[in-house]
């Protein structure tokens, strides 16, 4: 009887055996039928979990004591809820809508989409989110906190932030040298160069349009003539010496006897850095596909923190085909570690 039982048990285990051996081919093989397709939809879908997590990290709650507009506030709606073509992920505006009518003083009148996708484009990128920029009814600074409080309280909204209205500080040569000479310019040609010469023989920037976040430009200067698409975006009369050299360092004259090169030929566009995530959705919807930031943010002398509404703006910026280039500041560090 024992024998029996023993030989009994052994064809089990091997019967056991055998069917995990198939379960665990069934699995691999089931694996490996899977579709690119549906690999990079899996691998897009959890990046985009990601990217939300990401984001939520950098939200701060606004104080009174804070610099920031008493009567607007832009959202950024999660992934889920943006439509950006992946697993969970759907658009529909008359839900936002009926979300957004539960908060109390909102002007939906003032709605306005930030980076709208054209109706038959169909977005991919996992770090793309609906951004709308809000006006209040009823203006003022503890309303505007109000609102935030009722709208973070909505599934589908990640964000809701007050416009933060910052100081800026400069971060290129403060004057322009209109006397300095080509054979001057080491960062174009020579050991520290760029090697311009070589580019210019492949492409030389005609036609291309860039923005810079400049407070004004002298349209007037003469290494600067035919260099500027439609009027200024900014104030004019102050800071016309920074714009001036950033715009020179772009798109100077070329081979005219004065002043210096530009790296390109490249049409300019004036952007209005207190309005950054407008200023990127202007250059997006007007195929300026390169902004140039030589600049950079403050608070009370001290350089601000993260802000989650710049850092989707730049996302959904890249997403239409765009290029934010910032510069590095004027401390001499390794902005990798310090950040600026």
């Amino acid at each position: 009887m024992k024998k029996v039982r023993f030989v009994l048990s052994a064809i089990m285990l091997v019967i056991a055996l055998f069917v995990s051996i198939i379960a665990v081919n069934f699995t691999f093989t089931g694996r490996s039928t899977l579709s690119a397709a549906e690999i990079a939809k899996a691998k897009a879908y959890s990046e985009s979990l990601q990217h939300d997590r990401l984001m939520a990290s950098y939200i701060n709650a606004p104080s009174m004591d804070e610099n920031f507009k008493d009567d607007e506030i832009t959202i950024i709606l999660d992934g889920e809820h943006s439509g950006i073509g992946v697993k969970d992920s759907y658009y529909d505006s008359n839900e936002v809508m009926a979300e957004l009518g539960k908060v109390d003083n909102l002007d939906f009148d003032s709605i306005e989409e930030l980076f709208e996708p054209d109706p038959s484009e169909v977005i991919e990128s996992p770090t793309y989110r609906r951004m709308y920029n809000i006006k209040l009814e009823v203006p003022g600074k503890e309303n505007v906190i109000d609102a935030i409080d009722e709208l973070l309280e909505l599934d589908m909204v990640l964000s809701a932030e007050p416009q933060y209205i910052y100081e800026t500080v400069s971060t290129a040569i403060s004057s322009p040298t209109s006397d300095t000479y080509y054979d001057e310019q080491w960062g174009l040609t020579g050991t520290y160069g760029i090697d311009v010469e070589t580019a210019w023989e492949i492409a030389d920037g005609s036609g291309i349009r860039v923005g810079i976040f400049e407070r004004d430009i002298d349209t007037g200067h003469e290494d600067l003539a035919g260099r500027f698409g439609g009027s200024n975006f900014t104030p004019t009369g102050v800071e016309i010496a920074h714009g001036t050299h950033v715009g020179g360092i772009i798109s100077a004259v070329q081979d005219n006897n004065m002043g210096v090169a530009g790296v390109s030929k490249a049409t300019l566009y004036l952007l209005d850095r207190s309005n950054f995530v407008k200023s990127l959705d202007f250059a997006a919807d007007n195929d300026i596909k390169i902004t140039n930031a030589s600049f950079a943010y403050t608070s009370n002398e001290q350089y601000a923190p993260a802000n989650i509404l710049h850092k989707q703006a730049i996302e959904n910026y890249g997403e239409k085909g765009g290029l934010l280039i910032c510069s590095a500041g004027n401390k001499g560090v390794n902005t990798d570690t310090i950040y600026h």
